[in-house]
């Protein structure tokens, strides 16, 4: 008798702990749906979230940043042919002639936008075209100019909408080089808050390094595709040990990274050289400089460089030993946006309040101390970094027990000159 008692005693507990845990359960959601804010929509009311409501704000802003682009594409392409059509006529060239690259640059820089719509206009005036040539170039002047309005529009609207992001308050807007259509263009297509490392978010856009030869199968959206292998940390193929290259196209391939977003990196990447930007333009600078110094055994540049040129066309030698301009130019640029990528992964992290990765080189090396940071760069345009988000980050590393070292490198600032930076310490 007693154990019976013992036993219905210790079930009817366990009945109760159920209904406590369902009860709380229960409540939990009527609160969640309370907090939850309602929109009238004609008869039927919507419920948004705070998240929702996020997803919503991100959608609105890349509608708005995608017909940004493909209004400012229609302008540029009416206006490239509206400018052929004059050079053709002043300059005479016939439709079967290509000019050589100094002609065209000298081109873009004689005839501008303004001076192309003048001299059609002038043409018009003057009776200079019939009436079917009239018809054409008013058709193609009023794209133009149609094109241009809805263009200032929408930058408008997406300022109006990066103003309200604080990635953009505290960081970006002090960063020399980055406007409020760049911003938006990052902060629609990157959102750098929902990549687990700076890495993925780079090998998304394009600046991750594969092998030539080793393809395994992948996921791509929702269908498993050919793509190459992922080079490791210090470049090289995990399987075959091959040094990696830069990812494009290839028959029976696919990519694993986004064309539009690597092109976006190259513009932002161009907008910090053209600015001379603080911190990222000496660091081009550099980099830039190693790449012009450095030497190569004779054949190994005809070697990396000859896939995808016939043997008169290659741009190496055997005899050369040094690399070009241009090519030490993109290298350059590559290293740069690299940085400024990891800056802008710190800064989305912070501002969600995301648990932020220590940088690989500092986990893994004992005597690097010369790490450029997000702080930095805001020191060195004359801005204070924001107090929550170095709290945040000083308190919240994924790695457990950082030492002295790790937790000091953020405010460590280099020396750096005005063409080139130097390691201190």
């Amino acid at each position: 008798m007693r154990e019976k008692s013992k036993k219905t005693v210790g079930r009817s507990k366990k009945k109760t702990v159920k209904k406590k845990t369902t009860l709380k359960s229960k409540a939990t959601k009527e609160k969640s749906k309370k907090r939850k804010k309602e929109v009238v929509i004609g008869e039927v009311k919507v419920r948004l979230s705070k998240e929702d409501r996020k997803l919503v704000k991100r959608m609105a802003v890349n509608i708005v940043v995608s017909t940004f682009t493909m209004v400012q594409e229609v302008r540029l392409k009416e206006m490239n042919r509206l400018r052929a059509l004059v050079i053709a006529i002043i300059e005479g060239i016939k439709p079967g002639d290509v000019p050589t690259e100094k002609e065209k640059k000298s081109f873009e820089k004689r005839y501008t936008d303004a001076l192309v719509l003048a001299y059609i206009e002038a043409l018009i005036e003057q009776d200079e075209l019939n009436d079917e040539e009239k018809t054409m170039a008013n058709a193609a002047m009023k794209i133009v100019t149609e094109a241009k309005k809805l263009e200032n529009s929408n930058r408008s609207s997406m300022l109006h909408s990066v103003q309200l992001d604080p990635v953009w308050n505290l960081y970006l807007k002090n960063v020399r080089g980055i406007g409020s259509t760049l911003a938006a263009q990052l902060l629609a297509r990157i959102p750098g808050a929902k990549y687990e490392n700076a890495a993925k978010m780079r090998a998304h856009m394009g600046l991750h390094l594969v092998c030539p030869n080793c393809t395994e199968k992948a996921f791509i959206g929702n269908y498993k595709k050919t793509v190459a292998v992922v080079a490791r940390e210090n470049g090289k193929c995990p399987g075959c040990g091959a040094q990696g290259i830069g990812e494009k196209k290839r028959k029976g391939r696919s990519m694993r990274s986004d064309i539009k977003l690597r092109t976006l990196a190259h513009k932002v990447a161009e907008a910090l050289v053209k600015t001379k930007s603080k911190i990222y333009y000496p660091i081009y600078m550099q980099h830039k400089k190693q790449q012009i110094d450095r030497m190569y055994k004779p054949g190994e540049l005809e070697k990396m460089y000859s896939k995808g040129y016939s043997s008169d066309k290659c741009p190496y030698k055997h005899e050369t030993t040094k690399i070009s301009k241009k090519h030490a130019h993109n290298r350059a640029l590559r290293k740069m946006i690299q940085l400024f990528l990891q800056h802008y992964w710190v800064v989305c992290r912070l501002a969600e309040k995301l648990p932020v990765r220590t940088p690989y080189i500092i986990q893994h090396s004992e005597d690097h101390r010369t790490i450029i940071s997000w702080r930095t760069v805001l020191k060195r345009n004359g801005y204070a970094p924001p107090k929550e988000w170095t709290k945040w980050e000083d308190g919240h590393y994924d790695t457990p027990q950082l030492s002295e070292r790790e937790n000091n490198h953020i405010d460590f600032i280099p020396v750096i000159k005005d063409e080139e930076t130097t390691k201190v310490g």
